[in-house]
């Protein structure tokens, strides 16, 4: 079943609820998801690499992204 993207993307951007932040956000968290169970499944647990044990600040930017998603 063929589709050039450009069908594709007009057909899914027609759907009344999807949108491209919308879209963002569940790539985001699925992104979270996938690394957090990498993390739970590998052999040592991964740690923030910041010197003063805070959060990198792209883990800062996962948990706003995610805290988004649970408003």
């Amino acid at each position: 079943m063929p589709a050039s993207p450009t069908k594709l993307l007009r057909t899914a951007f027609s759907i009344r609820a999807l949108s491209s932040q919308y879209i963002s956000r569940v790539f985001i968290k699925t992104e979270m998801t996938l690394k957090s169970k990498q993390v739970i499944t590998g052999s040592r647990l991964m740690r923030s690499r910041s010197s003063d044990n805070l959060p990198t600040s792209q883990s800062q930017v996962n948990i706003q992204m995610m805290s988004h998603t649970l408003t």
